[in-house]
């Protein structure tokens, strides 16, 4: 059996995630290799196509594959194709929706054989949030002294990441993040906090916007998962 080098699978998934990939093979299901990348591709000026190239750079040997693409935030599985190598170094295939030889369903014929061999990569967390709002009165500070710090519980430990919190206008402007004088973020273990000093909150004018919010964790510049988003809700004061 020949022994190729540097081999590309151009698949479809999810958009705008930060993925792994590996090659099990078609008859024991057993991993033949992990990609060593997965890259979003530009297409037509848009980043966020959900089409990735994958580059496998070890040794593939010649031959059909399942390929299995899992997120790596959550570790689910979230793509399933068959993929076949055919003889070219450095050779670019295009991979296919895995379909039972009877026409059925797309992973009736192995399916146990699927989940037993990607379950042990699966970590399930508990979901969080996909939206609320956060009251706040301009002014105000929120830094555990004046007022309690905004803070939520991750599903999962995020102690020393980087914590990035942002407030949009309406028109989609910044108005405070978390590189805002006055704002700064945390996680140590599994806590989320954001202070706001009084200058920062004196930012957030309730006559002229309505404010939205997202907390992400920023594991990387290729990595980040929004934990909390909604909307704001700012109070005037009259004390200024």
């Amino acid at each position: 059996m020949e022994l190729l080098m540097a081999q590309f699978v151009i698949a479809a998934a999810a958009p705008d995630r930060a993925l792994s990939a590996m090659l099990l093979d078609e008859s024991t299901l057993l991993m033949e290799q992990a990609a060593a990348s997965v890259v979003e591709n530009n297409i037509l000026g848009t980043s966020s196509s959900g089409i990735y190239t994958l580059t496998f750079l070890a040794a593939v040997p010649l031959g059909s594959y399942r390929l299995i693409i899992v997120d790596n935030i959550t570790s689910y599985g979230i793509a399933h194709y068959s993929v076949t190598f055919s003889g070219t170094d450095g050779e670019t295939v295009n991979a296919a929706e895995f379909v039972d030889v009877e026409g059925g369903d797309a992973t009736a014929a192995n399916q146990a054989a699927i989940i037993a061999a990607i379950s042990p990569i699966t970590t399930v967390y508990t979901s969080q949030p996909s939206s609320e709002t956060i009251n706040l009165i301009r002014g105000d500070a929120y830094d555990g002294i004046a007022n309690n710090k905004l803070a939520w519980t991750a599903s999962k430990d995020v102690d020393g990441e980087q914590v990035n919190f942002t407030i949009r206008d309406s028109k989609d402007n910044i108005v405070l993040d978390q590189t805002t004088a006055g704002v700064v973020t945390s996680a140590v273990g599994d806590l989320v906090a954001v202070s706001l000093s009084t200058s920062a909150t004196e930012l957030l004018d309730p006559d002229v916007s309505v404010f939205k919010f997202d907390v992400e964790i920023e594991f990387s510049a290729d990595s980040r998962w929004t934990i909390t988003k909604g909307n704001v809700c700012v109070e005037g004061d009259e004390s200024r």
